[in-house]
C-alpha cells in the first residue's frame, strides 16, 4: 500500500496493540494465555516434560480454569 500524505504515518494508522497475556504455573510447567470468560485460552506451553506437550489439556487453543480460583500474573 502506497500512502501519500504529510502527516506522519504514526498518526494515520493505529497502534498494533497485542492483548495481554496472563503467566499460570501448574504442577507441569507455567501457561501463556489470554484471560477469556471460562479461563485461560493456552497460547504457549512452557514445561521440561515432553508428556505435558502431549497432553490435549493443555495444547493450544484449549481452555484452562485454575483451581481454586487462583490470580493470573499479567504483564508477560
Amino acid at each position: 500500500m502506497i500512502l501519500h500524505s504529510v502527516a506522519p504515518l504514526w498518526q494515520l494508522l493505529p497502534p498494533d496493540t497485542e492483548p495481554q497475556l496472563s503467566c499460570v504455573e501448574f504442577e507441569g510447567g507455567m501457561l501463556l494465555g489470554r484471560e477469556g470468560r471460562e479461563g485461560l485460552e493456552i497460547t504457549q506451553v512452557v514445561s521440561t516434560d515432553p508428556r505435558v506437550y502431549l497432553d490435549e489439556r493443555f495444547s493450544p487453543g484449549a481452555t484452562y480454569r485454575r483451581p481454586g480460583g487462583k490470580q493470573a500474573k499479567n504483564g508477560i
